[in-house]
């Protein structure tokens, strides 16, 4: 959960739309099992039929935001390795 809850702040930080993590319960006292609180997000449906090429330019630019995201070195050790 503290590495979900990390990247939650990084992609923010980065204007990726994830939702608001307010809470980190590392050992599950809290919520039950070790977790993540975050702010309610009104879902709605991410895709435009009219357009579909204006719509995959808009996720190639959120991709190449995340893809830029640079973490410090000390987020690093932090963060899950998915290589």
């Amino acid at each position: 959960a503290a590495a979900s809850y990390l990247a939650m702040l990084l992609a923010r930080a980065h204007r990726v739309p994830v939702p608001e993590p307010v809470y980190l319960d590392t050992t599950g006292t809290t919520v039950g099992a070790p977790g993540i609180v975050t702010r309610f997000v009104e879902w709605k449906q991410w895709s435009d039929q009219q357009d579909l090429l204006a719509w995959a330019a808009t996720l190639v630019r959120l991709l190449v935001r995340i893809h830029n995201i640079s973490p410090a070195p000390e987020d690093r050790k932090l963060l899950l390795d998915c290589n």
